[in-house]
């Protein structure tokens, strides 16, 4: 059973991630999400953009109990 089904299949809270690539760049609060958001080969996103998705997530619970991507 691969990683992700582990998580799906437990009784945690989770919000599985998928990120792009990940750049150094400043925190600019510009991104998209979404479930049925695709991620292209070009995709980016900042450290600081997904640092601050991934903390307003862990409040909001937007996206508890799915997988969601994230772009800029």
């Amino acid at each position: 059973m691969c990683g992700q089904a582990l998580v799906r299949d437990s009784t945690a809270d989770w919000t599985v991630v998928r990120a792009p690539v990940i750049t150094n760049g400043p925190r600019t609060g510009r991104y998209r999400t979404g479930t049925d958001l695709r991620l292209s080969f070009t995709a980016k996103v900042s450290r600081a953009d997904l640092a601050e998705f991934m903390l307003t997530e862990l409040h909001d619970n937007a996206y508890l109990h799915r997988a969601v991507a994230i772009t800029s």
